[in-house]
């Protein structure tokens, strides 16, 4: 089949998958690599992995055709935006990934798969109904920018990457399967709202509307810009924290002018206005 664009594209640990345009009214999701852990929602394949990109029609539980509208993958799994304002995953199922408890009945962590595509049920806050901006997936944890500049974060915590711990409880080795705001160290969304997020293995980046870029997580490689001289925490940054940038005489500064954001794994970088 021809395509007339890819609209979308991301990679996994040892997957990748993209979204294919055929029309304005018509895509497709296409996967390939690693398929050991589910991850590619290709249910009836026989082979751990797939070479040749493959092509998934999402549905909804009506077994209607859905359009995927943004896509993105973590270590082993896939969650994909469609039109119909659902997320739909596939893969390891740990840590909350997918919008649910992840411990059995004896309080010990289970490891589970979705093998297909599957619309998630997501427990969303009870004040929570704009429209999805855009979101990331870092290795295990998902971050959800809405469209007023508010971020919702769940999945895994291990070292403070869902950014709202101290509030809410959660110490590192946890993971949180409900989606609820991240509201510590962001600035107020109404006068300087998030406009662009951007997630690490295990850390996050925040671009709000000034230029200004908060970080978050991990932060053993110095990934996360920030440097806190304390042995114990020195790894974690637990909430949100400014970046200050560096200017041409070695000044730090507030205001950064940034304009672009991004993650690898272990690393960050931001692109500024030719102004700065």
């Amino acid at each position: 089949m021809l395509f007339r664009s890819c609209i979308g594209v991301s990679a996994g640990l040892r997957h990748a998958a993209a979204i294919c345009e055929v029309s304005e009214e018509t895509s497709y999701v296409m996967v390939w690599g690693d398929n050991s852990k589910k991850q590619l929602g290709l249910l009836n394949s026989t082979t751990a992995i797939v070479k040749e990109p493959t092509r998934i029609i999402l549905r909804d539980r009506r077994q209607e055709n859905v359009i995927p509208v943004k896509l993105r993958c973590g270590k082993n799994f896939t969650i994909v935006l469609a039109s119909d304002g659902f997320f739909y995953g596939c893969g390891l199922d740990k840590f909350g990934i997918f919008g649910h408890e992840s411990v059995n009945g004896n309080g010990k962590r289970k490891s589970a798969y979705l093998p297909e595509f599957t619309q998630l049920e997501l427990s969303y806050p009870e004040d929570c109904c704009i429209k999805v901006k855009d979101f990331q997936c870092g290795w295990n944890h998902v971050l959800v920018l809405l469209e007023n500049g508010r971020i919702l974060s769940w999945g895994r915590n291990n070292f403070y990457q869902l950014g709202r711990s101290a509030s809410q409880n959660l110490s590192a080795c946890d993971y949180d399967w409900m989606p609820k705001y991240v509201n510590e160290g962001l600035p107020d969304y109404k006068p300087d709202p998030v406009i662009s997020i951007a997630c690490g293995s295990e850390h996050n980046l925040a671009l709000t509307k000034s230029g200004r870029v908060y970080a978050w997580g991990w932060n053993e490689h110095d990934n996360c810009g920030i440097t806190i001289k304390n042995s114990e925490t020195d790894h974690v940054i637990k909430i949100p924290t400014l970046v200050l940038h560096v200017d041409s005489s070695g000044k730090p500064k507030l205001d950064s002018g940034a304009v672009l954001i991004g993650c690898g794994a272990g690393n960050s970088f931001t692109v500024t206005s030719a102004s700065q």
